[in-house]
């Protein structure tokens, strides 16, 4: 069954969001395995389709930040790029104590290595 994009776009954001409350909440790692399948199957998925990175663009802007810079990883070497490193950057700015904050920084660290290599 062919499913709407915006099924895929919803998984992707309600598994991210579901798996980080489950792991807050010490749930069994089953259950949080289950929600990372969830969302990365409906992250190759938008990948797949033609109008998934548009919608994967529009989840830079979701109010979770473990939403937003999970995004814009999946964007980094798309059409999208620079957008994904725009947002990187504004959560890498945060306060250094921010969990985001650090995974932002990692991320983009990550992203000008493999720039230089290419180069």
């Amino acid at each position: 069954m062919k499913r709407d994009p915006e099924y895929y776009a919803h998984e992707f954001a309600d598994g991210l969001l579901e798996q980080q409350k489950a792991i807050w909440d010490s749930r069994d790692r089953a259950y949080i395995r289950k929600q990372e399948k969830r969302w990365s199957t409906a992250v190759d998925r938008l990948l797949e389709l033609d109008e998934g990175l548009g919608l994967l663009t529009k989840l830079l802007d979701h109010d979770s930040p473990k939403v937003s810079i999970t995004a814009a990883v999946y964007l980094l070497d798309t059409s999208a790029e620079m957008k994904a490193v725009e947002v990187l950057k504004r959560h890498a700015s945060r306060p250094e104590d921010d969990l985001y904050a650090y995974a932002a920084q990692e991320r983009l660290k990550d992203w000008k290595k493999q720039k230089k290599k290419k180069h």
